[in-house]
């Protein structure tokens, strides 16, 4: 369409994947940039996404990280 998009959005907390999105649009202000990220029902319900202060310490991929 020769324009701007109205809006980037992308997921956050993992790494590059949304800078790599939203560095193009950063100066450009009429582009709104959306992070969104996993949640849940909360910590108490054991269904969530909070993997750093609920989850366990263990191996995924080859690295030690918390998982859920």
């Amino acid at each position: 369409e020769g324009r701007l998009p109205d809006a980037a959005i992308a997921c956050i907390g993992g790494g590059s994947n949304a800078m790599g999105l939203f560095y193009p649009f950063v100066e450009d202000k009429e582009v709104q940039l959306v992070g969104v990220e996993a949640a849940g029902l909360g910590v108490a319900s054991g269904k969530h996404a909070a993997s750093i202060s609920a989850g366990s310490v263990g191996v995924l991929h080859g690295n030690k990280t918390f998982l859920l």
